[in-house]
């Protein structure tokens, strides 16, 4: 699929020499997107894999709702788009016209995201459609890297079919690929590393494992909470055995774990700020802790009056946030069809896998040591995000990020109902 960013290489190109001669145009941009998405379709239509049409339709169906909310928002706003996708736009601007502040962000906000978009503008002008595209490229591959992982997984031919049809039209992604924000940057990264992390895991490739490590850093770069990840990985690390493939534990290396994951946890509520806020750049950091004040909690706020701001509230609320930042808009926090639909079609891919793993954790733990590395590399993020989410909007916008995680974990999990997994030749195998 690397031509697919070829053609998108290219046609940046084009649009800054014709820069040159012609200045900078939103109808020749419009044109030279339309004509990419087309050499694109044709592209996809033409490639022999038995799931092309979900390929297609997960490339289409984000470039018609980013037109949408180009072209057509006086009729519709797209959820999530607004206030902060013209903050992102307004700031790529002012950068694009004043490279200076690139290295500074003085007086700016938007973050690296703002700074890719102002890098982009510099060279062929303020067109925000090619700003768009980028994401909705971005999350057609988010759904291609998760077949990969799937096909890398072994699983059954229609698990994949349905968990790509699940990742090509979960609402969410759809929106956060389509409209003018940075989610679907660490989302992209998220998934990548997954691929790596999974990747080590079957081959046992130690550089696989790091690259997985690397990536996770650069997904944090864009939003820091995703940083959580790390401990599901480093679990594995620690006690995965390739050669019998099962976990081993120890005395020493659990009570290891346990304390650098305490300390992770303390240094995150404490030093997040003072430490990662110069090397992950402060918006990233500020995005977690900062506990929203009653009067920006809006109607879909929960929790109200529950803050954590240290290690013992944060034993004591954490899981009960965790809890409201996975599943909400809850049935008793609805207001309206809009809540409703919102459970029924996000946050109940969050809420499936989690209890199919609660209820078959002895079956898993023995016989699917990567599910257990997964779940508590999601329970990290989802702890760390939840410290400073207290709406349901914003809990939506957060757990994206994760969602390649979670459809790769729900592929496992529906094999294991239907199947006995075993790993033979360094492979994960389904027996029938």
């Amino acid at each position: 699929m690397i031509i697919i960013w070829v053609f998108y290489l290219i046609c940046i190109l084009f649009l800054y020499f014709s820069k040159q001669y012609l200045g900078s145009s939103n109808i020749i941009a419009l044109l030279a997107v339309l004509f990419l998405a087309l050499l694109t379709s044709i592209y996809l239509f033409a490639f022999k894999n038995r799931y092309k049409n979900i390929f297609l339709g997960a490339f289409l169906v984000r470039f018609v709702f980013m037109i949408w909310d180009i072209y057509a928002r006086h009729i519709y706003v797209l959820p999530n788009s607004g206030v902060d996708s013209e903050m992102f736009f307004q700031n790529a601007v002012i950068l694009s016209r004043y490279p200076q502040l690139f290295t500074t962000m003085e007086g700016l906000r938007g973050g690296i995201y703002s700074q890719i978009n102002g890098l982009l503008f510099y060279f062929v002008g303020p067109l925000r459609i090619i700003g768009h595209y980028i994401n909705v490229l971005l999350g057609f591959s988010v759904v291609y890297i998760i077949y990969k992982i799937l096909i890398l997984l072994d699983i059954k031919q229609n698990t994949i079919k349905w968990m790509l049809i699940l990742a090509t039209f979960f609402p969410n992604s759809i929106i956060m690929s389509a409209i003018f924000l940075r989610e679907v940057f660490p989302t992209f990264f998220v998934a990548l590393s997954l691929y790596f992390f999974i990747n080590w895991f079957i081959n046992s490739k130690v550089t696989s494992f790091f690259l997985s490590i690397f990536l996770v850093f650069i997904a944090s770069v864009f939003h820091s909470g995703v940083i959580g990840i790390i401990l599901g990985y480093s679990f594995a690390y620690l006690f995965y055995m390739h050669k019998t493939k099962r976990l081993k534990f120890s005395f020493l290396k659990l009570t290891s774990f346990i304390t650098v994951s305490g300390i992770f946890f303390i240094f995150f509520i404490y030093s997040g700020e003072l430490i990662l806020g110069k090397f992950l750049g402060a918006l990233a950091v500020k995005d977690i802790y900062e506990i929203a004040t009653p009067s920006g909690l809006g109607g879909s706020a929960y929790l109200k009056n529950v803050t954590i701001e240290n290690p013992a509230q944060m034993v004591i609320f954490g899981p009960i946030k965790g809890i409201f930042f996975v599943s909400a808009p809850l049935p008793m926090n609805w207001r309206g069809f809009m809540d409703v639909f919102t459970f029924f079609t996000d946050s109940i891919l969050y809420i499936f896998p989690l209890l199919i793993f609660i209820k078959n954790r002895k079956k898993i733990k023995h016989n699917k040591p990567l599910i257990i590395s997964l779940f508590i590399a999601v329970v990290s993020c989802i702890m760390i995000f939840a410290v400073g989410v207290s709406n349901a909007g914003t809990a939506v916008r957060h757990r994206q990020k994760l969602v390649p995680i979670f459809i790769v974990s729900l592929a496992m999990l529906i094999d294991i109902k239907r199947n006995v997994i075993k790993v033979r030749d360094g492979k994960i195998k389904i027996d029938n």
